[in-house]
């Protein structure tokens, strides 16, 4: 399928962060002509849907102009448990044939999946996704994604939550019996302003019973979540209000209860495999990078790159390779999603992906340099992301 037909990301907080040729001091030279053609493929995999036309600060999934459809946008990598990468990538889920090999896809990019994380015993994959266009009413009639299982073998899914509010970041417990998970539960349809609200933390059964909620209303928006310390506490990445940053927060698991700080100017927390550590995406001032820290929010050491800000990050199983996508605002027409891979102990990440932000063919009217939406960049959108 022509790659022109591509619907890609819009996540585009990166207008705040480095310039290209910040970004090109620390990356490696584009990808030889293997690697090329393996983008190409995925491209393949991930064709055929509509364009969202409205990059937003701080949304990942936004409501798109005239459309009225959110939709899933970017590339949000994650690792299999036998090594094998996987990624959300503009909405479909593509996984790895073999470890470094071509992808395979388990949906098409209409799934509207993000935010994926695989069970420990590699059955099931828990997306949020808005596959269903589930209406919450209120004034702005949005659509809002809830929580599937999708089984990576036989391809079925399985609806999880049935909330009507917009859901984030599902995290399988270390045995596969819980699911923690962000929604925004304040929901108020006529707000003039933002009408989802604060996320708060919830944990479900991963059979859909017994759902708890953990926290009250917290941040918008959360950047990251994850269970660390044998299941002993939540980890999440998220904005505080007044802040132009994001900071990393660690919270008590099961008992919830107020958040407290870990670290400043970082997001995206990762648990390292076999160990007490975490990667995290940084803010610099000239650009983003990864950091290695222990659970106390001490840095152990910095990865000599800077990018823009980082979309998605995830380590191996072996904690050897770490996949991370950025945006660049300067590659195509409007933009670009790239996938890198760096080696844990390597100096540079090798281009491993790209996906185009906007497809010429699916220009509407007034398209003539860039949407009229980018111009302003408002901070608040009816998007339930």
């Amino acid at each position: 399928m022509d790659p022109e037909t591509i619907r890609s990301s819009a996540y585009e907080r990166s207008a705040r962060g480095a310039s290209r040729e910040v970004m090109q001091a620390g990356y490696a030279a584009r990808p030889p002509l293997v690697q090329r053609a393996a983008g190409l493929a995925l491209l393949g995999l991930v064709s055929g849907c509509a364009i969202v036309d409205r990059p937003i600060l701080a949304l990942r999934s936004v409501a798109g102009g005239i459309h009225n459809k959110r939709q899933a946008s970017g590339i949000r990598p994650f690792f299999l448990a036998d090594g094998r990468l996987g990624l959300a990538a503009n909405g479909a889920l593509v996984v790895e044939r073999e470890p470094g090999g071509e992808f395979v896809a388990l949906t098409n990019c209409f799934a509207e999946i993000d935010d994926p994380d695989p069970a420990p015993d590699g059955r099931s994959i828990v997306v949020a996704s808005g596959r269903e266009q589930v209406t919450a009413g209120g004034g702005h009639n949005d659509h809002v994604f809830q929580l599937y299982l999708v089984d990576p073998e036989t391809r079925e899914w399985h609806r999880l939550t049935r909330s009507h509010r917009a859901e984030s970041l599902p995290r399988f417990t270390a045995d596969g019996g819980h699911v923690v998970f962000v929604r925004r539960a304040e929901y108020d349809g006529w707000s003039l302003d933002d009408p989802w609200g604060p996320g708060s933390i919830f944990v479900v059964a991963a059979d859909g019973t017994d759902e708890r909620r953990l926290t009250e209303g917290l941040f918008h928006p959360f950047d990251g979540l994850e269970l660390v310390a044998r299941d002993t506490r939540v980890v999440f990445g998220a904005l505080p209000e007044g802040s132009t940053e994001p900071s990393v927060f660690a919270l008590d698991f099961p008992a919830g209860g107020e958040p407290r700080l870990l670290i400043e100017d970082a997001y995206l927390p990762t648990p390292i495999p076999g160990t007490e550590e975490l990667l995290v995406a940084r803010v610099h001032e000239d650009g983003h990078g990864i950091a290695r820290i222990d659970l106390e929010g001490r840095v152990l050491r910095e990865y000599p790159l800077r990018a823009n800000e980082l979309l998605g990050l995830a380590i191996a199983p072996d904690g050897q390779r770490i996949a991370f996508s950025d945006f660049d605002p300067d590659g195509g027409q409007f933009g670009e999603v790239r996938l890198w891979m760096l080696a844990e102990d390597g100096a540079e990440p090798v281009l491993r992906e790209r996906l185009p932000h906007r497809a010429t063919k699916c220009f509407k009217p007034l398209d003539v340099v860039k949407p009229p939406s980018w111009w302003f960049h408002p901070s608040a959108s009816p998007g339930s992301r």
